[in-house]
C-alpha cells in the first residue's frame, strides 16, 4: 500500500511551508538535514496510529516551551491546519480499508452462532441432570461411577463441538485481524513521515534562541504523550504533574528543584528506549505468537519488561531521593500523593476501610458504640499502613516477574491470554490484608448489629467476614479451604492441594 493511499504526499504542509519562509523572512533558518533539529516521531510514538500524533492542544505546548512571536504562532497554526487535514484523511482512509478486511457481522449472523452455542450448552445441562438421577437411584458406586464416565465423556463431545464452533470462527478473526495489523502498521509509518515534516518546518521557524529550546519542547512531548502507555505500578507516575499543582513556595517544591533538570533528562532517555522498543517488538511479537515460539516470545517481552521497569525505576529513584531530602512532615503528604497515583491498586480505601468509615455515620448510634468504631478505624488504619508498604516494597520486586510470566503463559496457551493467578510472595502479602480486614470486621460486627450494617453498601453478608455474591471474596471460604486441606501448613494452597480441593468440590457437586 503506498503512501498515497492514505494522504496527498503532504501537499498541505508544503504549501504552508512555503507560506510560513515566505512570511517571516530572515527569522527562519535552513531546513535542517535529517539527524539535526527534532528527531524523529518515531522516537515519540505510541498506540494505534489511529489518532493524531500532533493535536490542537500541543500548540499551546508549543507557545510556552518556545516563547513564541505573534507571527510564529500564527503560521504554526496555519501549519498545523494542513497537518491535521492530512492526518485525519489518512485516518479516514486507513480505517475504511480495516473495514474492508472485516465487514461487521450482521446481526443475524451473530444470533445463529449464539443460538447454536445457547442449544449445545443447554443439551450439555440435560444430560448432566439426566446423570444426576441416574446415578442418584444407582444401587452400588460402580453403577454410578459408569454413569458419570459416560456423561463426562458426552460432555467432552458437546465441549468439543462448542470449541469448533468458536475456533472456525476464531482462525478467520485470526487472518482479518493480521491483515488490520498491517494495514495500521503502514499507516503509523506514513503519519510518522507527515508528522516528522511538519516538526520540521516548524523548526525551520525558529530563531537560533528558539532552536535551543526544542529539546526542552521534545522531552516535554514525550512524557506528554507516552508517559501514560506504562503498564506497571509507578510506571506512568507523572511527577510533575504532583509538583505543578502544589504551592510554588512549598518544600517540597524547592527541594525537588535542586533534582529535577536531571530526573527530566533520565527519564526521557528511559522513555525513549522503552518507546522504541515497543515500536520495534510489534512485528516480531506476532510473528512469534503466531508460530508459537515460547522462546522468541519470552525473549521480546523480557526485553520489554526492561524497559518498562527502567522507567518505573527512574521514577522511583527520584521520589525517594526528594523523600530523603524533606522532613517527615513534608514527606508524608508527598509520599501520599505519589503512591496514591503509582500505587492506587494497594493505597486506595480498603473495602473494610470504607465500611469502617460509613459505620461511624450511621444514625442513632450510641455514643459510646460511635467512640467504639472511631477508635476501631484509627487502630486499622494504623496497622493498615505497614502493610501496604509492604505491598508497595513486593510489588517493584516481583511485578516484573509476573509481566515476564505473562509472555510464557501466553506462548504456551497458543497466543490467547489466558495467565494463571501467581502464587509468590506479593499473593501471599495480599492474602495477608485480606484477613487483617475479615480480622476488623469481625470486631465491627461485634459493635453493630447485622440488620445496621446490612444498610452500609458493601458489608451485606459480611458475618464473620464472608461475603458472598458478585465482587465477594469468599475469605470465610478460603480460610475453610485452608484449614481443611493444607497439608503442609504454610497458610496457603500448592497446586497438589488445590487439585484435591477442585476434586472435593466436583464430588460434592455430583451428589
Amino acid at each position: 500500500m503506498r503512501m498515497r493511499r492514505f494522504v496527498r504526499r503532504g501537499c498541505g504542509v508544503v504549501r504552508a511551508a512555503v507560506l510560513a519562509v515566505a512570511c517571516v523572512g530572515g527569522l527562519v533558518a535552513a531546513m535542517p538535514a535529517v539527524g539535526q533539529g527534532p528527531s524523529t516521531w518515531t522516537t515519540f510514538q505510541g498506540g494505534s496510529g489511529l489518532h493524531p500524533d500532533i493535536l490542537r492542544r500541543d500548540l499551546q505546548l508549543f507557545d510556552e516551551v518556545l516563547a513564541l512571536e505573534s507571527d510564529q504562532a500564527s503560521i504554526i497554526t496555519e501549519l498545523f491546519r494542513d497537518y491535521s487535514e492530512d492526518v485525519e484523511r489518512g485516518i479516514t482512509l486507513a480505517r475504511a480499508a480495516m473495514r474492508e478486511v472485516r465487514p461487521p457481522r450482521t446481526a443475524e449472523e451473530n444470533n445463529e452462532l449464539r443460538l447454536q452455542q445457547r442449544t449445545l450448552r443447554e443439551h450439555m445441562r440435560q444430560i448432566r441432570d439426566n446423570a444426576k438421577q441416574k446415578a442418584n437411584d444407582a444401587p452400588n458406586d460402580r453403577v454410578r461411577d459408569r454413569i458419570w464416565q459416560e456423561y463426562e465423556k458426552g460432555a467432552a463431545q458437546i465441549q468439543e463441538r462448542i470449541g469448533r464452533l468458536v475456533s472456525d470462527r476464531g482462525a478467520e478473526a485470526s487472518m482479518m485481524r493480521d491483515e488490520q495489523v498491517r494495514i495500521a502498521e503502514e499507516w503509523r509509518e506514513q503519519q510518522s513521515k507527515i508528522t516528522d515534516r511538519f516538526l520540521f518546518t516548524v523548526y525551520a521557524l525558529l530563531s537560533e534562541d528558539q532552536q535551543q529550546r526544542w529539546p526542552s519542547l521534545e522531552r516535554r512531548l514525550r512524557r506528554e504523550k507516552t508517559l501514560a502507555m506504562g503498564e506497571l505500578s509507578g510506571e506512568s507516575l507523572n511527577v510533575f504533574l504532583i509538583l505543578q499543582r502544589l504551592p510554588s513556595d512549598s518544600g517540597v517544591v524547592r527541594t525537588a528543584a535542586a533534582l529535577l533538570a536531571s530526573y527530566e533528562q533520565r527519564l526521557d532517555t528511559a522513555l525513549q528506549r522503552r518507546n522504541e522498543v515497543l515500536a520495534a517488538s510489534r512485528e516480531p511479537m506476532l510473528a512469534a505468537s503466531r508460530a508459537g515460539d515460547a522462546e522468541e516470545l519470552v525473549r521480546i517481552g523480557g526485553d520489554i519488561v526492561a524497559r518498562r521497569t527502567a522507567v518505573r525505576d527512574t521514577s522511583e529513584q527520584f521520589v525517594q531521593a526528594v523523600k530523603a531530602a524533606l522532613p517527615p512532615e513534608d514527606a508524608e503528604p508527598f509520599m501520599a500523593k505519589v503512591n496514591d497515583r503509582a500505587f492506587s491498586r494497594i493505597y486506595r480505601p480498603t473495602r473494610a476501610g470504607r465500611i469502617l468509615r460509613t459505620a461511624v455515620r450511621l444514625d442513632d448510634l450510641d455514643p459510646e458504640v460511635r467512640e467504639a468504631i472511631v477508635a476501631l478505624e484509627q487502630e486499622y488504619l494504623a496497622g493498615l499502613r505497614p502493610i501496604n508498604d509492604d505491598l508497595r516494597r513486593l510489588t517493584l520486586h516481583h511485578e516484573p516477574e509476573r509481566f515476564t510470566a505473562r509472555y510464557l503463559q501466553k506462548a504456551e496457551s497458543g497466543g490467547k491470554h489466558r495467565y494463571s493467578k501467581p502464587d509468590d510472595a506479593l499473593e501471599r502479602a495480599f492474602e495477608v490484608r485480606r484477613r487483617y480486614d475479615v480480622q476488623y470486621m469481625t470486631r465491627l460486627q461485634g459493635l453493630v448489629p447485622n440488620e445496621r450494617l446490612r444498610r452500609i453498601p458493601g458489608a451485606a453478608g459480611h458475618a464473620h467476614g464472608l461475603s458472598r455474591g458478585r465482587g465477594g471474596n469468599g475469605l470465610a471460604e478460603q480460610d475453610w479451604a485452608i484449614s481443611k486441606f493444607d497439608e503442609n501448613g504454610d497458610g496457603v494452597l500448592d497446586d497438589a492441594e488445590k487439585t484435591r480441593l477442585r476434586s472435593y468440590l466436583q464430588q460434592q457437586q455430583r451428589r
